[in-house]
């Protein structure tokens, strides 16, 4: 059974940015004369074993390619690749970046029924170090950047009329962008003013103060596909167990080489621990839990009240927010409001005085302009308190950013831990009992498994695997995941 409608992420208009031209030499058995002997099958080795990266013209080589990271866990995505020059190059005299310089990047995943990763991203800082020698042998050359969406950062006098969902649609088309969505409208009409400021800047201001209902709140991003996200993200959090069907490429190796095969099974769409998925993008290698509750609770509180002077009623109002949580799940469920038992967190309240409001008729901004920034405010970072990040084998092409997905953590290994979770683990069903509680097998860690949003992915290569010294070319993806409540151990 598929996931419920509303939190599927769907793309509703296609990109239209032109994207610069990456060409790579023909060194292809049986296509170029030169190569008749060789026997190379280097097409399926570019951007897939190691990602295709060209600037000014120079293709990085894999030996100078010592790192890359693409982050898409911020609203726009970034870059940053380390090359290590031991070797004499031309890339210091003829494509060292300059002012407007841009990466072409281009990582395939292992079959073509995945689309590849195919950007261009604005450098935005070079650092290097001293060479070792006078003709600049040895020196290491850290180049970081984010995606080039042309007119982005350009200061602008516009305005927009209509609602949230209506008008980022128009700007994600000035733009050359995409546009996807889990929903279909929001009720804030009014007149979007951008003042002297960047789309980069006004997207994100509109997002801030997009209103549906006391049910909604929403975020916004721009993909590594070029689509303006902007997500209703408490669809994403509901009590449905659906899960989705997924095309999985398994191979027992990391990477392709000459004369392997990938092949692809319909599987569940399940982020998991259990060996059995071991050389699919679908298995969890290494997991780290991320707290940053006491933090958030500081600086925002449990709860916020907004506090403004509405022009049209001549009245002050004082409104709260509290962060959302799915019915009945306070019952059996840990909020993250303090520790269990315990009300020390209801004292712990902020306030915000948002100033004048001129609201609609008379005015312009919709009468809940002031409110739903705090609103969406306090929503958000409720999904940062507490995060799993995940590593997964390669670049997953099978998940994207919002998206819904359940995790299945199991603990092997540990029979301390193992004795601990079958003690306290309710197993329901026979089914389940024989699948995790046989002697001596897998136990089902019940704190960990469950549904989660992603948040965003880190996509990673590294010259040398972290786990094995000798394998060259090691692809890696964190995937970072968040949940409101959690199960009581």
């Amino acid at each position: 059974m598929a996931q419920e409608e509303k939190s599927i992420i769907r793309s509703l208009i296609d990109p239209t940015i032109s994207l610069d031209e990456m060409s790579y030499d023909d060194v292809e058995e049986g296509t170029n004369e030169g190569f008749t002997s060789r026997g190379a099958k280097e097409s399926k080795n570019v951007g897939n074993n190691f990602p295709l990266i060209i600037i000014n013209e120079y293709t990085i080589s894999e030996d100078e390619c010592q790192k890359m990271i693409i982050d898409t866990t911020g609203f726009l995505p970034t870059i940053q690749i380390t090359m290590d020059m031991q070797k004499p190059s031309t890339f210091l005299s003829t494509s060292m970046p300059k002012d407007g310089d841009r990466l072409n990047v281009f990582i395939r995943a292992r079959d073509d029924a995945f689309k590849p990763i195919r950007n261009d991203y604005l450098v935005t800082g070079v650092d290097t170090t001293k060479s070792q020698t006078e003709s600049g042998e040895g020196m290491t050359i850290t180049l970081a950047g984010e995606l080039f969406i042309p007119n982005i950062r350009d200061e602008r006098i516009k305005s927009h009329k209509g609602n949230t969902y209506e008008v980022l649609q128009g700007i994600a088309q000035e733009l050359g962008l995409g546009f996807a969505s889990n929903d279909e409208s929001t009720a804030d009409e009014q007149s979007w003013i951008c003042a002297n400021d960047s789309y980069f800047n006004y997207i994100q201001h509109i997002c801030d103060s997009s209103w549906k209902n006391e049910e909604s709140f929403f975020h916004c991003f721009i993909d590594v596909y070029y689509h303006l996200n902007f997500i209703n993200v408490n669809n994403q959090f509901t009590d449905s167990t659906a899960i989705d069907d997924a095309l999985v490429d398994t191979l027992l190796s990391n990477d392709v080489k000459d004369g392997e095969e990938v092949s692809l099974a319909e599987d569940k769409k399940v982020f998991t621990n259990i060996q059995d998925k071991r050389g699919t993008p679908m298995f969890i290698k290494r997991y780290k839990l991320v707290n940053e509750s006491s933090y958030i609770a500081k600086r925002f509180g449990y709860k916020m009240h907004c506090e403004f002077f509405e022009h049209n009623t001549l009245q002050k109002w004082d409104i709260y927010s509290e962060p959302l949580i799915v019915q009945g799940s306070a019952e059996d469920k840990i909020l993250l409001k303090g520790r269990a038992g315990e009300d020390y967190y209801k004292t712990q309240i902020k306030r915000r005085w948002s100033g004048l409001q001129y609201s609609l008729p008379e005015h312009n901004v919709h009468e809940n302009y002031l409110y739903c920034r705090v609103h969406n405010l306090m929503n958000l970072q409720e999904l940062k308190k507490m995060q799993v990040h995940i590593e997964v084998p390669r670049a997953n092409f099978n998940i994207y950013r919002g998206e819904r997905i359940p995790c299945v953590f199991i603990s092997t290994g540990d029979p301390q831990k193992s004795n601990f979770i079958k003690q306290e683990a309710e197993i329901e069903a026979a089914g389940d009992d024989e699948m995790f509680d046989v002697a001596g097998g897998p136990v089902l860690d019940k704190f960990y498994s469950g549904f989660y949003m992603i948040l965003g992915m880190i996509y990673t290569y590294n010259t040398k695997n972290p786990q094995d010294s000798e394998d060259r070319g090691y692809f890696g993806e964190d995937v970072v995941l968040t949940r409101r409540t959690w199960p009581t151990p």
